[in-house]
């Protein structure tokens, strides 16, 4: 699943063995991290389906972009065993597209290429992508509250703005008709900028949104302003509707 700029996701490899299940010691591997990408925290042991591995050490400093992997060891009757390790993506802000990190085998290039595993008796794996979204805290801003005589027309001004760190891509502010009334006339809403299409807010951007109807019954109405995106991460939906 796609991840935003500055979350933390599992890096695991799954080392498989050969179909006799024996123990199978003395391989290694060592990952160089892809640009953007870090260790986050202490590395779990080497976990096996069956058994346990003994003598395997595993170097992955937080804040570094290696992990290496030494003195192998597959118990016997093991069908795989697995190390993850939490990594971190800290991209450059602000981001401005989706980006993929890639992370795959060693193909005669040079120990220590970013994103690359370099294995010792394994059979390379394959190349894992993980897909990284832009990071926003989008925040609809409410009017506050009002009166209005039966028969009146009535105008609220709401927004929705980018607090950033990233560029909100496919960004849209909305206010929903369901919180009008059914016999409200002459009803409006207009945004600027316009965010149908949907449009890309940068941080600290707003689109601001004006809303009139005349209403025809007494009573009390609630409308909501709300804020979304379709291509970058939110990291914080609570705040996406306000009333």
């Amino acid at each position: 699943s796609p991840i935003g700029n500055g979350a933390i996701t599992q890096l695991t490899f799954t080392i498989t063995n050969t179909v006799e299940l024996a123990q199978k010691t003395g391989w290694s591997f060592s990952d160089t991290l892809p640009v953007g990408m870090t260790v986050a925290g202490p590395t779990s042991a080497i976990s096996c389906d069956v058994g346990t591995s003994t003598g395997t050490l595993i170097n992955a400093p937080v804040g570094g972009n290696s992990i290496v992997v030494t003195a192998g060891d597959l118990p016997a009757g093991a069908s795989s065993c697995t190390i993850s390790v939490p990594v971190k993506v800290t991209l450059p802000s602000p981001m401005v597209s989706a980006q993929d990190l890639s992370n795959g085998p060693l193909s005669g290039g040079t120990a220590g290429t970013p994103g690359t595993t370099d294995t010792f008796a394994l059979i390379p794996p394959e190349t894992a992508i993980v897909k990284v979204l832009p990071s926003v805290d989008l925040l609809a801003v409410p009017a506050a509250s009002q009166s209005v005589e039966q028969g009146t027309p009535v105008t609220f001004n709401t927004s929705c703005t980018n607090a950033g760190p990233d560029v909100a891509l496919g960004a849209t502010c909305a206010v929903p008709s369901t919180g009008i009334p059914a016999d409200a006339t002459d009803v409006v809403t207009t945004c600027t900028p316009s965010s149908s299409p949907a449009l890309d807010l940068r941080p600290g951007q707003s689109i601001t949104c004006t809303t009139t109807f005349t209403p025809h019954t007494t009573g009390s109405v609630r409308l909501d302003t709300v804020a979304s995106t379709s291509g970058s991460m939110d990291i914080n939906p609570a705040n996406d509707i306000a009333p």
